[in-house]
């Protein structure tokens, strides 16, 4: 949940309020049915992330990784090292993710460094594309490996 909400929400019920208006502007719309999924946290996605499950590393970079997805969490773990990330943000209709690193181990993140992830989902194979503390990469091009890591769906 993002964190300004979350702190609003805290302050809120901090208070004993017993309602909350999200129509905070002048059209006359309940900015809580401003999102195309009815669940009034902005995005336009359903709860579950498409990308939820369990992923081999299947490119040709000549390491290994699984990395499982869930809701909330994403976990790491290669060869020489393991992370876990708390999804912060996804959306199934943007093909992105943001994660904060929580937990890590021979990474090159630290903990509290803002993953943004592009990807490209082709059934069962996705293109992950990652920077690191600046904002969302283009998910399209460049040489796997390098600019990005194929992983298949378990």
């Amino acid at each position: 949940m993002n964190r300004f909400i979350l702190l609003v929400l805290t302050t809120v019920l901090a208070l004993g309020a017993t309602t909350l208006s999200c129509d905070d502007d002048d059209d006359g719309a309940s900015d809580a049915d401003s999102d195309s999924d009815g669940d009034s946290d902005g995005d336009t996605d359903a709860d579950d992330t498409e990308l939820e499950g369990t992923w081999h590393y299947s490119g040709g970079a000549g390491f290994s990784d699984t990395v499982v997805i869930g809701n909330d969490q994403m976990t790491s773990d290669g060869e020489d090292w393991s992370a876990t990330y708390d999804v912060v943000e996804y959306s199934n209709e943007q093909d992105r993710m943001l994660l904060e690193v929580v937990e890590q181990t021979g990474t090159e993140e630290v903990v509290g460094d803002l993953v943004y992830i592009g990807y490209v989902l082709d059934g069962d194979t996705v293109d992950f594309y990652q920077a690191v503390n600046t904002d969302y990469p283009e998910a399209s091009g460049g040489t796997e490996g390098v600019d990005y890591f194929t992983y298949t769906r378990e």
